[in-house]
């Protein structure tokens, strides 16, 4: 019976630090104080095409930003409701790379497609440049520029792809903090 008891005891308090631990506020290193602005949840409106000349469709997305423990790196897990009713979910994450001295991007999403790209700051605006690849290996170049509002509660923003020489606006996003 002493022997449950202390397993029990032992096991409070192991969870009670954890707890205690993971709570602690993250301080973000240096290079990456500026995301610390749009940690939170996010949901979007959104436009969509899959063409040039393809007709704008309407979406809905949510992105939850939070820190890693450490401070070096930002995970935001999120979903879109597609125009045609699919469910889309992904999960980013946002690092700085001291060799190359640029904050940069990786994300997964459930349909297959993985992305990489880099993102620079410049006041309250974002641009990310990247490559995404789709699960039978074609490659998409793409960027991104978001203008925060000066209290960093809503954004909007477009996305292009560069599709034969050309670049073309695929995505339009009106963003809110919540």
């Amino acid at each position: 019976m002493r022997t449950t008891w202390r397993v029990a005891a032992l096991s409070v308090i192991a969870v009670t630090v954890s707890v205690c631990t993971l709570a602690q506020p993250v301080t973000p290193t240096p290079q990456m104080k500026p995301w610390d602005r749009l940690v939170g949840k996010w949901v979007n409106q959104e436009e969509l095409r899959l063409k040039p000349d393809g007709p704008w469709q309407k979406a809905s997305s949510y992105w939850e930003i939070r820190w890693l423990n450490g401070g070096f790196f930002l995970e935001t897990p999120g979903g879109m409701t597609m125009p045609d009713g699919q469910r889309l979910s992904w999960v980013q994450v946002y690092g700085y790379d001291p060799a190359r001295k640029v904050q940069f991007t990786s994300y997964y999403q459930n349909n297959g497609v993985l992305g990489t790209g880099t993102w620079e700051w410049s006041g309250t605006t974002t641009k990310e440049d990247g490559v995404e690849v789709a699960p039978d290996g074609a490659k998409n170049t793409y960027r991104c520029v978001f203008v925060m509002s000066a209290d960093y509660r809503t954004s909007e923003g477009t996305c292009e792809w560069f599709t034969n020489g050309n670049w073309w606006v695929f995505r339009k996003v009106k963003g809110t903090k919540q």
